[in-house]
């Protein structure tokens, strides 16, 4: 494709009676090992996972010799341009003959064909990539408008261009990895805009999360920030790991990726209640600023209001559950409601939901079960 086959393995759930199923899509992480070979899939979504070189990944890498190829492979295309590595080679030739050029269309391409397929939900096209990866992101979620929620960890390929203003730029550091000669640094200098994610970052229209480790010194702070930056979409967040260095906490792997894969539809928010559904709410999505009555709880003995859960001001989608715990102070002028104590849970709600959360009120001494909201 392009010039160059770039290859990657989709996984489909085997139980077809729960089609159409959502899209985990994903691009590897630089360098070669299990996590270029990894041909894991999902039980309830459609798995899409892409390397970035020209051979086919293998569960058997090593019986197959698949790390000779990549040395083979970065082996000649450092002959051929003079660069360290597959990812810096090719930049002072042309825009067409860096590396990336055809991995990033010939990916591209195969978004559009996944989409494309009947058994795809496509208001569940979800992208998750670490580094190489999240670079990646900005690329695909720039290009295409398939995705409809985005992760990117420690992000490479940003701010390309950074070390002209005092900035350190991300890896690959394409320009500073080709400067032996004037010539060859002006070359660089003339064609790296064009792969710095912060150009795809304006283009991006679905929510975006990024994690960025402050001490990392391979993508650095100030070049993920030059990329975040110019995400114009509302909905967008960043988690600043302090003290995180490239290898991205697994807080931010568990919030995010939950994040990734919540259930949201414009204009249709369920309760669930012991995986039942409960009630369904059908209406705009509020945009301002809101405080959200998520559940009235008894605090005394009435066992009238034991567990009950309102309806009336849905607009957050809540699963809940029966379970024992323990209940959190009321403030005192929310405490009567039709002459019984209870405990009001309020949150606020800025737009669309930002994230997964849970909360537990219950009242020790009652004598069943109040809900769990999750």
């Amino acid at each position: 494709t392009f010039g160059r086959r770039v290859h990657g393995y989709m996984s489909v759930p085997t139980d077809k009676s729960k089609a159409p199923f959502p899209v985990d899509f994903g691009v590897n992480a630089a360098g070669f090992g299990s996590w270029t070979n990894d041909m894991s899939g999902e039980k309830d979504s459609i798995r899409v996972q892409f390397s970035v070189y020209p051979f086919e990944p293998d569960w058997k890498w090593k019986e197959k010799g698949l790390e000779a190829k990549y040395k083979a492979m970065d082996a000649e295309v450092q002959a051929k341009y003079g660069a360290p590595r597959y990812c810096q080679a090719g930049i002072t030739k042309s825009r067409e003959a860096y590396f990336f050029f055809p991995v990033i269309l010939g990916i591209d391409r195969a978004v559009d064909w996944i989409a494309a397929r009947p058994d795809v939900d496509k208001s569940r096209f979800r992208y998750q990539g670490t580094s190489q990866g999240g670079g990646f992101g900005f690329y695909l979620c720039g290009l295409n408008r398939a995705f409809t929620r985005a992760a990117f960890y420690v992000p490479a390929i940003t701010d390309t261009m950074g070390y002209l203003v005092g900035r350190e730029s991300g890896w690959p550091k394409i320009v500073e990895n080709n400067s032996s000669t004037p010539e060859r640094r002006a070359a660089a200098e003339k064609w790296a805009p064009y792969f710095d994610a912060a150009n795809f970052a304006s283009r991006i229209v679905c929510p975006v999360r990024v994690a960025v480790g402050f001490s990392d010194i391979t993508c650095p702070p100030c070049a993920v920030y030059a990329a975040y930056n110019e995400i114009k979409v509302t909905d967008k967040a960043i988690g600043n790991g302090i003290g995180m260095t490239h290898s991205c906490s697994g807080y931010f792997y568990d919030k995010f990726g939950k994040w990734v894969a919540a259930e949201w539809e414009e204009g249709r928010l369920t309760w669930y209640l012991d995986g039942q559904k409960l009630w369904v709410y059908e209406g705009p999505t509020p945009q301002k600023e809101m405080q959200i009555l998520l559940g009235q709880y008894q605090l005394g003995g009435h066992p009238k209001f034991a567990g009950w859960l309102s309806p009336r001001r849905t607009t957050f989608p809540i699963r809940a559950t029966s379970r024992s715990t323990t209940c959190a102070s009321t403030p005192a002028s929310e405490r009567d409601l039709a002459g019984a104590p209870s405990c009001w849970l309020m949150h606020d709600y800025h737009s669309k939901p930002a994230e997964a959360w849970s909360v537990k009120v219950t009242k020790p001494k009652l004598a069943r079960p109040e809900m769990y909201i999750t």
